[in-house]
């Protein structure tokens, strides 16, 4: 359904039981309503819409989730609760200036990967990440990222491998942005 006209993702929309793959890039999706997807869906691609908000709460079958090139302004703890078999997110050019503390408190978490570049992000709060203990890439390049606060990396520090702080306004890197 790539490249079409779709407005919304109402209730029940893409409820089939044997779905387990949706692309819905280039459309002009601005919002999905909960229950729009069943829960055996495990690949999701909405890049290029006009998405604002969303929550894949309780989809727990998700193993990875773009949503590239959309208007995401701030996630929350509801966003992604739940999904633990979730691999990979996407999240790249989209209008992200805030990360809620909890948005990626996700139990049992399988995510290796959270591409977050290319936003509006000025500072990378405490903690963050903390449950994350499985991810090796993260990425923040081409942000506006003045300030990292201590222990914004915690817990990360026997999984990560890629951290891409490249392109922003840092000016300084302290220690304890690891401990």
């Amino acid at each position: 359904l790539n490249n079409n006209q779709l407005t919304n993702c109402k209730r029940n929309e893409f409820n089939f039981s044997s779905l387990k793959f949706i692309y819905l890039d280039g459309n002009l999706i601005e919002s999905i309503e909960n229950g729009c997807f069943n829960s055996r869906l495990s690949y999701f691609k909405l890049n290029s819409n006009r998405i604002q908000n969303f929550s894949f709460e309780n989809l727990n079958l998700f193993s990875k989730i773009e949503l590239y090139d959309n208007l995401i302004v701030r996630l929350n703890e509801k966003m992604f609760k739940n999904l633990i078999n979730l691999n990979y997110l996407n999240l790249r050019r989209n209008k992200i200036s805030n990360i809620e503390i909890n948005s990626f408190n996700i139990s049992n978490s399988q995510l290796f990967t959270i591409d977050l570049s290319e936003n509006n992000l000025n500072l990378i709060e405490s903690y963050l990440f903390r449950s994350l203990k499985k991810l090796y890439r993260l990425v923040f390049s081409h942000n506006k990222i003045l300030i990292i606060h201590s222990n914004a990396f915690s817990g990360l520090e026997n999984c990560l491998t890629e951290l891409d702080l490249s392109n922003n306004k840092l000016k300084l890197i302290k220690s304890y942005y690891f401990n």
